[in-house]
């Protein structure tokens, strides 16, 4: 069972072909939401940079790229070539390929089960976990630490633990930590592999990602910031919201997202039926073919069944020890790549448990309409982002009278931010996102920094700052535009 055979090979292909059949229409259309507005705004902000090292150090030398200097390095590269040509930014989405290619090899490794290991791969690009790792071209950083993440455990699993393996083995833990912090808590797990030198491999890992970030980074770069904070390990009140976000997000929300997918089917485009079709009758004829193994044959020294719990238990520690919140919306689920990688390989064991090939298929053909719903979502997001817009470019808005902040609001009963500001964002938001459209709240954009894109390609006035639903205090004190996009019309709130 070990081998690939032709029709192994084919539906894995499938499965590549699938997802990038998804992320095409955003390339042909050119969407970009929240942070990678940012991104690509900046790409052309520094483009003038000729020197690529310097333009690298400006790159790295911010908050969020400076604790993750090896996805940052690809980012950026991407980033600079980007400045002479916006579709390059795209490339991204290679690495989430990759990643998948990773995965499949991970599972293989763990179950030496050709279909487990299938399955599981084509479940890992489907469930809606996580879905800004796929659908974010700036996600290349959870990508990236997924790869080196399973490099370092197919290393352990696959080769005889010398010194020259365990040393490859801790390389490639510390370069997915410092593309992404959130495999972090799995190197209990990688303990749990190790026949011996357990001690060493974790003084190993923690030395040298203290030194990086407690020597290096401050010495090297002025503008770096942690993420980290050892001590929300002892809020208890947090720690018992998080658990709670967890089980939230895992149960309630996954359900609600699978439901809003199913009903959001009418929105489905010939191309999307031709797509779902065309890969859940390979899948049916696939999984039908197949004669469903559950007594895995592996190296692992511990059963699979504890491993791959105690896996999704690690995952979940990261959100103690930061400002991270398990979520299932927006953008915040790109915090979930560790989640999203356990989460399916527990679920994976619990179908070939059943030894049911039509459940199988059945949680499969959820998932993909999960993921064409959900790609929807993201394409609608981006079209209203360009209809508002460019709404707003039509009524030419000067600053002159020092008004400087424009407030879109959808909720038409919204139209005083003075009083009761935050509650009334938050029923604004909520109220645009009832749209059937949305599978996870979709991402449009959040904050100030992320509308500059749209400024520029628009021409609108430079000074003007324009705001959906991050909050500011500003609206109190200071005199504002009301831009009501049902009406569009744009009022002065003094």
């Amino acid at each position: 069972m070990s081998q690939l055979k032709p029709l192994d090979k084919l539906y894995l292909l499938t499965i590549f072909a699938f997802i990038i059949a998804l992320l095409l229409p955003f390339v042909i259309n050119n969407v970009l939401l929240t942070d990678d507005l940012a991104r690509v705004y900046g790409a052309f902000l520094y483009h003038q940079i000729k020197y690529f090292p310097d333009y690298l150090y400006r790159y790295l030398n911010t908050e969020t790229m400076s604790s993750r200097p090896i996805s940052g390095l690809f980012t950026a590269v991407i980033s600079y070539w980007t400045g002479f040509y916006e579709k390059l930014y795209y490339l991204g989405y290679i690495f989430f390929i990759v990643a998948i290619y990773f995965v499949f090899k991970l599972s293989k490794c763990l179950t030496n089960n050709i279909f487990f290991s299938i399955i599981t791969t084509a479940i890992y690009c489907l469930i809606p976990i996580g879905t800004s790792l796929l659908y974010s071209p700036l996600m290349l950083n959870s990508s990236l630490a997924t790869i080196f993440y399973c490099i370092s455990l197919i290393v352990l699993i696959e080769k005889k633990q010398t010194t020259r393996t365990l040393f490859f083995s801790i390389l490639f833990f510390i370069l997915s930590v410092l593309s992404y912090e959130v495999f972090a808590p799995l190197i209990f797990l990688s303990l749990l592999l190790l026949k011996r030198n357990k001690i060493i491999y974790l003084l190993s890992v923690i030395t040298s990602i203290f030194i990086y970030r407690q020597l290096i980074e401050p010495q090297i770069f002025t503008n770096y910031f942690h993420r980290s904070d050892v001590a929300q390990l002892f809020q208890i009140k947090r720690n018992i919201m998080v658990i709670f976000d967890f089980i939230k997000a895992l149960t309630y929300d996954l359900l609600l997202s699978l439901c809003r997918s199913i009903r959001a089917i009418r929105y489905f485009t010939l191309y999307d039926y031709l797509l779902l079709s065309l890969f859940n009758l390979f899948t049916f004829y696939y999984i039908r073919s197949k004669n469903i193994v559950v007594e895995f044959s592996n190296n692992l020294n511990i059963k699979f069944n504890f491993f791959i719990i105690l896996g999704v238990a690690c995952a979940t520690l990261i959100y103690f020890g930061s400002g991270y919140f398990p979520d299932l919306f927006g953008y915040n689920n790109r915090t979930m790549g560790a989640l999203r990688l356990y989460g399916v390989l527990s679920l994976s064991y619990f179908l070939f448990k059943t030894r049911n090939h039509y459940l199988i298929f059945v949680v499969i053909l959820i998932f993909s309409v999960s993921a064409i719903s959900v790609k929807n979502a993201w394409l609608y997001s981006f079209k209203i982002n360009n209809e508002i817009f460019r709404k707003i470019s039509a009524h030419k808005i000067s600053t002159d009278n020092d008004i400087k902040i424009l407030y879109v609001i959808f909720d038409q009963k919204n139209t005083d931010l003075k009083t009761n500001f935050s509650e009334q964002r938050k029923k604004d938001r909520n109220a645009f996102f009832l749209d059937p459209h949305f599978i996870l709240q979709e991402p449009m954009f959040f904050a100030t920094w992320e509308h500059r894109y749209y400024v520029r390609k628009l021409n609108l006035n430079k000074d003007l700052k324009i705001h959906y639903f991050y909050s500011t205090d500003e609206a109190k004190s200071k005199s504002y535009y009301l831009y009501n996009l049902a009406t569009d019309k744009i009022s002065i709130v003094k």
